[in-house]
């Protein structure tokens, strides 16, 4: 018997086939027609089933009809006006079956058992059919042959991304070595400094961004002696794609840009100093490192011992941080008087919001814990308690149970964005597995995604798929015991109904009097403003985790990018020039602000962050298995979209032309600056952002 998953792989479709009496032209979906439609004058139109029962049955057009219809009332009439044929409605019967006979046609070659008064039942073929003996048939075919050796085996595949942790990359890696594994299926980080032996081919589902990702990737094919490298790209539909497939030469053999790193990259180099200070502490304390294990910084006061530490100002690491930052930063950073540590264990420091959070979970999980005992709710009790131990993971956890393993340090400094890890992402946010339903972060799996993608990708009712298996989120995570309004950065956004420009403020609510547009300066009232929620914390799978299926996850990259522009900004040149008799105005400038926008709205329990777009139930559980406390149930939602604001470098390029008044046109304009730059700056095309944004010409009270 077939398992279902193996009858799901066999009998797999990307859309779901329906069957249908007569099929409808207009219809959107897959449909396929039993009988044959007519036309206007009354004639049929071309059905393969129909000429079939012509050629078996010896009657003409109309009484095949009328026999088709007589099977379908028969049949597939108690279905319904449809009729879906499930993976489990099938049967396999292989050649050593008794009974079974086999036939092949004379004209066409088709083998089948199947035998309707010897007419083939291929399309467009009239030919007869004879009884073969299958082994005999295909005693000199090669590939019948083929499939009969030893080496016909399953293709085993594995993902290989940074949704897996370091220990089981490394794990696949060797059995990719050893051909345990026949295939990996990678992303970036599978670039550098990742030994695969021998590997043969390899396949890209897109066009790298530049030629020296293709050589990083086309390279790994063909190293060993005695191999030759095959290597496929795909090009999707994108104007990248197009590109170098209509110039492919472009990206195999192009020039190789040098790289280029910005010394003076805040956001690069805050974090390196957090690596050097940690770096210090543990070299002075290594029973807090206690060889990568988190519990002691977490669990046994190493995280004060690193505040007394840094508190100290000590001498060796302020000389240590003084040489290896650029100098043109030292006063900026705050190296000498260690306004640095402001950032890290300060109120909304990074490191003080990531350990704060765990201890918050580790109480929230003991009060859970405690409110299932006095229910007498023993098995919930129970099962929220394995889950603070793997959550927690202290040196008592696991002397208790063997089967709780050490959680890393290192890892836990990486997800929560105080150490560097690869491609250097800036706001990474965490799809946290329920710890009702996975007994915390995996340190296997982990579901981490920069905040401009992660609204997207990582928004409630999103699927996500590692290591084989699926992910749904389900919650917007929030600090325990926190109100909305201090658990999440709420701000407000409205299209200006004047200009349609899109506006975003970090206020909780907009002024009483309205604001002003960003663009045109007019008032907005304070009614078109819509609330939006930065999901700082990340987000928390609902429901157990189940295998991938085959079809795709479901997911919602409905995101828009806008210019919002940041009182801070400063300006690094400003030019104005002519080309024909038109003006364009460039502007550079740093510390300035872009924002990602969801299109979706979603309604959030204020108290445990349940988030769904179709509303939220009346009776729902926290993401600890327990039910939520909020007693006004859907009418106690509030509705958000999701939204992002990050600082980045702008490049502001103003057309003072009744050309840019087109929408379309700019549109247009924009893709081609973005490719060209990206081309001529050796810049990754997926680095660069663009935006429309509109702005008041002079003299004028229109954008």
């Amino acid at each position: 018997d077939l398992l279902d998953s193996e009858r799901e792989y066999i009998f797999f479709s990307t859309v779901k086939h329906k069957l249908v009496l007569r099929k409808n032209a207009n219809s959107k979906v897959a449909q396929h027609g039993w009988a044959a439609r007519k036309r206007e004058n009354g004639n049929y139109y071309p059905n393969t089933r129909v000429q079939r029962l012509i050629r078996a049955l010896g009657v003409d057009e109309k009484a095949a009809d009328t026999f088709l219809q007589g099977y379908w009332s028969a049949i597939f009439a108690p279905s319904g006006e449809e009729y879906v044929l499930d993976a489990s409605d099938f049967s396999i019967r292989l050649p050593n079956d008794p009974g079974l006979k086999f036939y092949r046609c004379r004209k066409c070659g088709r083998i089948t058992s199947h035998n309707i008064k010897n007419q083939c039942a291929s399309i467009k073929c009239d030919g007869l059919l004879t009884e073969i003996d299958p082994d005999e048939a295909t005693r000199d075919n090669h590939y019948v042959a083929l499939y009969r050796t030893p080496q016909m085996l399953p293709l085993q595949m594995k993902e290989h991304t940074a949704q897996l942790s370091k220990d089981l990359q490394t794990r696949y890696q060797q059995a990719f070595v050893e051909k345990q594994i026949n295939a990996l299926s990678c992303s970036t980080t599978f670039e550098m400094g990742v030994d695969v032996g021998g590997l043969e081919t390899v396949y890209m589902r897109n066009v790298p961004p530049s030629p020296s990702n293709y050589v990083q990737r086309a390279g790994r094919a063909g190293r060993a002696r005695h191999t030759a490298a095959f290597v496929l790209t795909f090009a999707k539909l994108s104007s990248h794609d197009f590109t170098y497939y209509e110039s492919p030469e472009k990206i195999i053999s192009g020039k190789i840009q040098a790289p280029v790193f910005e010394l003076e990259n805040e956001k690069v180099v805050i974090r390196h100093i957090y690596a050097v200070a940690l770096s210090k502490f543990f070299a002075a304390y290594q029973e807090v490192y206690a060889g990568d294990d988190q519990s002691v910084l977490l669990n046994e006061g190493g995280y004060e011992k690193l505040k007394d530490y840094l508190a100290s100002k000590p001498e060796d690491l302020k000389a240590l941080l003084l040489k290896s930052v650029p100098p043109q930063l030292h006063q900026r950073m705050g190296i000498s008087d260690y306004r640095w540590t402001e950032q890290l264990l300060g109120t909304n420091g990074t490191l003080e919001i990531a350990v704060q959070s765990y201890r918050n979970e580790i109480r929230e999980l003991e009060k859970a814990i405690q409110q299932y005992k006095r229910a007498d709710d023993l098995a919930n009790a129970a099962a929220l308690n394995r889950a603070l131990k793997n959550l927690r993971a202290s040196r008592e956890d696991r002397d208790a149970n063997s089967k709780i393993a050490r959680k890393s340090l290192i890892s836990f400094l990486v997800r929560n964005n105080v150490l560097p890890k690869y491609g250097f992402p800036v706001d990474t946010v965490e799809l946290r597995v329920n710890t009702q339903t996975g007994f915390g972060p995996s340190e296997s799996v982990q579901l981490v995604r920069d905040l401009q993608m992660a609204i997207a990708e990582y928004a409630p009712g999103a699927e996500v798929i590692a290591d084989g298996k699926l992910y749904k989120s389900q919650y917007i995570r929030k600090l325990p015991g926190k109100d909305a309004g201090s658990a999440w950065e709420i701000g407000c956004y409205c299209e200006c109904p004047s200009c349609k420009e899109p506006n975003l403020i970090k206020k909780i609510r907009p002024d009483a009097a309205g604001e002003y547009c960003i663009s045109c300066h007019s008032k907005i009232p304070r009614q078109r403003w819509t609330k939006t929620l930065e999901p700082r914390q990340g987000f928390i799978t609902g429901g157990k985790p189940v295998d991938a299926p085959l079809r795709k996850p479901e997911r919602d990259y409905k995101t828009a990018d806008y210019y919002v522009g940041d009182l801070d900004r400063k300006q690094i040149d400003k030019l104005r020039f002519c080309v024909n008799d038109q003006t364009f105005e460039l502007e550079s400038t740093f510390n300035d602000s872009l924002a990602v926008v969801s299109y979706n709205s979603y309604q959030v329990c204020p108290v445990c962050g349940y988030a769904s777009e179709h509303g939220i139930p009346t009776e729902h559980f926290t993401s600890n298995g327990y039910k939520c406390s909020n007693k006004n149930g859907p009418s106690g939602a509030q509705e958000y979209i999701l939204s992002h604001t990050f600082k980045t470098f702008v490049a502001k390029i103003t057309f003072r032309t009744l050309e840019a008044l087109k929408y379309e046109t700019m549109l247009s304009v924009m893709y081609a600056l973005l490719e060209g730059l990206s081309r001529e700056l050796g810049i990754e095309r997926t680095d660069l952002k663009g935006c429309l944004h509109q702005v008041m010409w002079e003299g004028s009270n229109k954008p």
